[in-house]
């Protein structure tokens, strides 16, 4: 097999659901849909029979279809490898390495395949009720948000990004929609990798910028820099702790410099959109000045209460403009914020 090719033969997968392959969608039975994106649509699933099997256990799966329409028309196998794009190539593989990973904060594959016919890609993932923006968007749900669950998503989603840093994954788009939440055990996890980056050992730490949605995404990918860091990451958690405090998205826009400008207005700094990502680390920034005019904006605005400052103290060192004083995933996890932190 030449380097890069996919290996269209299914993958081997360990037996706890009684699953043996994933070759046949007929082996399925779709319930519903439960998300919609602009390249894949996910769907919630049993395998046929369960219903009635006399085990009283009914497990639950999703399965992540790609559209069609983003595939290139072609009628034989032997063409697949050049119908399958960039996203679904990124996702299988890396959903494979986060399986060897095993870290409970990252959604696990039990296996994928491709429709000999369509080349569509179907991937077989285990099930999670809900993401924080469909969970948190009812108001009854938003009212029970206190301190402490906000610190148990908050770790969470850390602890994955921290998985995700040390075998040298970056996301690039974490954001409510992917973060995934059972709200009987308060378990989350980071999905959806279709715009993640495997960073190899003989590449600089500082990567290509790979996307991402705009509200969420750090200065140093707003601006289109060629360079970015693990802890671009760290800053999209730090706009969902935002968004789940005071109840609205720190930094909405429709474009790059819609957003851009909201946040050079929110911490009195002066970004263009042509500066670099050395620039930025150069940038000349009242520190002090930036986390007072954050965090004012967010007592302003906030509707969870909190026991002390360190909150504050903490989404100020993630919300962090340059992104060499932006607290990374493991520095961010032994904040003092976390003292107390229970399971």
């Amino acid at each position: 097999m030449s380097k890069g090719e996919l290996n269209f033969k299914t993958f081997p997968i360990n037996n706890t659901h009684g699953i043996y392959s994933f070759r046949h969608m007929g082996q399925f039975e779709i319930l519903c849909l439960i998300g919609k994106g602009h390249f894949s649509s996910v769907f919630k699933a049993i395998q046929k029979g369960s219903k009635n099997s006399k085990s009283s256990k009914i497990f639950n799966y999703i399965i992540k279809i790609f559209k069609k329409n983003i595939l290139e028309e072609k009628n034989t196998i032997s063409e697949a490898p050049k119908k399958i794009q960039f996203f679904e190539i990124i996702e299988v593989s890396l959903l494979r390495r986060i399986k060897n990973i095993g870290n409970p904060n990252l959604i696990q594959m039990y296996d994928w395949n491709i429709d000999r016919k369509t080349c569509e890609v179907r991937i077989l993932m285990e099930y999670m009720p809900c993401d924080l923006r469909n969970y948190f968007a009812t108001e009854s749900h938003y009212k029970d948000l206190d301190e402490n669950l906000l610190k148990k998503i908050a770790f969470q989603i850390l602890n994955g990004l921290k998985a995700l840093h040390k075998n040298r994954i970056i996301h690039f788009d974490i954001k409510p929609e992917n973060i995934l939440f059972d709200p009987k055990t308060n378990l989350v996890k980071i999905t959806d990798f279709s715009l993640s980056q495997y960073i190899t050992y003989d590449t600089d730490k500082n990567v290509l910028t790979n996307g991402g949605t705009y509200p969420y995404m750090p200065v140093e990918c707003l601006i289109g820099c060629k360079k970015t860091s693990f802890n671009c990451d760290v800053w999209s958690l730090g706009c969902i702790l935002f968004e789940l405090t005071c109840g609205k998205i720190p930094f909405l826009g429709d474009d790059q410099n819609a957003v851009l400008n909201k946040i050079n207005g929110i911490f009195g700094s002066d970004i263009k959109p042509n500066t670099t990502y050395d620039e930025l680390c150069k940038y000349s920034f009242n520190l002090a000045d930036e986390k007072k005019r954050l965090v004012n904006l967010i007592k302003k605005n906030q509707k969870i209460k909190f026991v002390n400052d360190d909150f504050f103290d903490f989404i100020s060192s993630i919300l962090c403009i340059n992104p060499l004083y932006r607290l990374n995933s493991e520095e961010a996890l032994k904040h003092p914020w976390f003292v107390d932190y229970s399971e």
